[in-house]
């Protein structure tokens, strides 16, 4: 008897698309672990908690340790964060790493900075990492595309609070 191949998750990236490029990229990334939250939403606004704040200090120190990338419109939600990366945003700075190395690097230091927490007594343990191995991209495509993401990732909070009302 021949028994099928392990199921595999079909990838998400643009087959052939050089993610090294210059360009301006849409992620999302979600939590691992459900024991912990990165804070709550309260009257349509996003109120981090310690977790979250260090997220987000995390997430804007990208641009200080990766030159030539920037970041645009982030909000970070309970379980997820979304965030506008562009890469090649100093013309100056002749290379910079992929999105996948950016998300790499955030996820690895906002790790390690939970997990010092954990052994300071600070933060509760978690199985193993802050971060879901795989994140969500988007290649965002032109003026409009972006101003459209912008406005969903700042209307998230206010989504979230009617989900939880059942309105949507």
């Amino acid at each position: 008897m021949r028994l099928a191949p392990p199921y595999r998750k079909k990838p998400n990236r643009l087959p052939e698309y050089d993610y090294r490029q210059p360009g301006t990229y849409f992620v999302t990334l979600c939590r691992h672990d459900p024991r912990i939250s990165f804070g709550k939403v309260l009257a349509g606004e996003m109120a981090p908690n310690a977790v979250g704040r260090m997220i987000l200090a995390e997430w804007q120190a990208l641009t200080v340790t990766i030159p030539g990338i920037g970041l645009d419109s982030v909000m970070l939600m309970p379980d997820h964060l979304h965030g506008i990366v562009v890469l090649g945003a100093d013309p100056e700075i002749g290379s910079w790493p992929s999105l996948g190395e950016v998300v790499g690097r955030f996820k690895n230091a906002s790790n390690q900075r939970y997990f010092a927490k954990v052994r300071e007594g600070a933060w509760p343990p978690i199985d193993k990492r802050v971060w879901q191995l795989r994140y969500w991209d988007r290649v965002v495509r032109n003026e409009r595309e972006l101003e459209r993401i912008r406005e969903y990732i700042a209307a998230n909070p206010a989504r979230w609070e009617a989900r939880r009302r059942g309105e949507s």
